[in-house]
């Protein structure tokens, strides 16, 4: 990936947003294109799932590694700042 810092001891900043490059570049359309979403909800249904069930799984997934990724990021920030975080 382009975006990722070759260097281990890379700034812990660094390092951070080289994470959520790799997040945000994790799944390209080229490897992975848009499934047929209607066949797919057909299929599901027919095993007793929902499509909605997974997206919600899969959203509640990636919406916790986001956020996992931000707070470390800020906690870097406010550390390299000396910020005490409101405290």
């Amino acid at each position: 990936m382009t975006h990722l810092s070759s260097q281990s001891d890379a700034p812990p900043n660094q390092r951070k947003s080289d994470s959520c490059y790799a997040v945000a570049d994790a799944y390209p359309v080229d490897v992975f294109p848009p499934p047929d979403l209607l066949r797919a909800h057909a299929l599901l249904q027919q095993g007793g799932m929902t499509l909605d069930s997974i997206s919600a799984h899969v959203g509640r997934h990636i919406t916790e590694g986001i956020g996992k990724l931000a707070r470390e990021a800020l906690a870097v920030a406010d550390a390299e700042s000396g910020a005490d975080g409101g405290a």
